[in-house]
């Protein structure tokens, strides 16, 4: 410790150490700096996260208010430049057994649709098949009517396990489409009003 603080060492702490330990040795060695820009008691310690992550710069356009402001507010404007971020659409979900096929560039996996909505469909198909990617281009293959399929293109939105563990039988993959064919969009939504 002698030949340390000969060095220029200023301060030191001996294992093993407590958190408050450290705190304070943090507190002392930073002095004025640290306590000039402790935030005030009870007040937002994320309040100007939007100011360090922008460098204190706004966006030009008045972002709208939040509904319920919370600590993560200003960032989450930040994020989307002020506009509002069009929520899911709320999926339906399929109480019957509806068969789907999956299919991307090198894998074709039998699948059962377990909700849908005009602008996607969560399908659980089985794990040991291989599965897609994120947002790798997909085709999902759906019987609309009797005898009639209908091939709706879209993307790879999420996977998930199904199960608690590493071995799960079977995944869930939610596919977002991206057809804006209006008589592709008519038998959804007639598949829909019937479910």
């Amino acid at each position: 410790m002698v030949k340390a603080v000969q060095e220029g060492v200023s301060d030191y702490l001996t294992k093993p150490f407590s958190a408050e330990a450290l705190g304070q040795k943090v507190t002392k060695a930073l002095g004025k700096k640290l306590k000039g820009a402790a935030p005030a008691q009870n007040a937002n310690p994320f309040a100007g996260s939007a100011d360090v992550l922008t460098g204190g710069k706004r966006p030009t356009a008045e972002p709208p208010a939040a509904k319920t402001p919370g600590p993560f507010a200003d960032s989450a404007q930040l994020l989307t430049g002020g506009k509002q971020v069009e929520a899911p659409a709320k999926q339906k979900p399929v109480s019957n057994k509806m068969l789907a096929q999956l299919r991307t560039s090198n894998l074709a996996l039998p699948a059962v649709v377990k909700a849908i909505a005009l602008t996607e469909v969560k399908l659980v198909v089985p794990s040991g098949k291989g599965f897609p990617t994120i947002l790798e281009p997909a085709v999902v293959d759906l019987e609309i009517e009797e005898g009639k399929v209908e091939r709706l293109n879209g993307y790879v939105h999420a996977l998930q396990a199904t199960e608690r563990h590493a071995q799960s039988a079977f995944v869930s993959i939610i596919v977002r489409f991206v057809d804006e064919d209006p008589q592709k969009l008519e038998s959804l939504s007639r598949l829909i009003a019937r479910l």
